[in-house]
């Protein structure tokens, strides 16, 4: 199931992990068309492939349902940075950079961004998934479920709402 887009009007904040992790994945083919951002970016996060090797992404980048370079670039400005930084602190736990991991990532970020010519800020900081996603299709296929019941029921009036309260118990 295909996230809900984003719309000029809307970017849409992600829910769970599994979107994250997701959005991480995308943003290794987005990243090259972002160069005019990649060094400003400071809240990163990470995940080990299976392979054992760490990707990156910055905060505002996954915490948006289904961003591309080019949505991102349309929407920046509607959005916002500690929101998502917010929200990942469900999913995510910055990593402090005087721990050998925290070494290991700083040095890795830096040489993701040397592909591209670019320096990490800073300020950088990167986190990393402390819960694992759901890594089941339906689960994840589920929750979509769900999300979607409820915000149908929203749109009901208040006695059809009690109606399927009642049929769900």
């Amino acid at each position: 199931m295909k996230g809900i887009v984003v719309t000029a009007a809307n970017p849409i904040l992600i829910n769970d992990a599994h979107t994250a992790v997701k959005n991480i994945e995308n943003f290794q083919d987005e990243a090259q068309k972002l160069l005019h951002r990649l060094s400003q970016f400071r809240a990163w996060y990470a995940i080990k492939r299976p392979d054992g090797e760490w990707i990156f992404a910055p905060s505002k980048f996954i915490g948006y349902v289904d961003l591309a370079a080019n949505t991102y670039s349309q929407f920046e400005a509607q959005m916002n940075g500690r929101d998502t930084e917010a929200l990942l602190q469900n999913w995510f736990e910055e990593e402090p950079d005087n721990t050998p991991t925290g070494r290991e990532l700083h040095a890795k970020l830096a040489q993701f961004l040397g592909k591209f010519g670019k320096k990490k800020n800073s300020k950088t900081r990167i986190s990393l998934i402390a819960t694992e996603p759901e890594s089941s299709d339906e689960n994840h296929l589920e929750l979509k479920v769900v999300e979607l019941i409820d915000g149908i029921s929203k749109l009901l009036s208040p006695s059809a709402r009690a109606e399927l309260r009642k049929r769900m118990r």
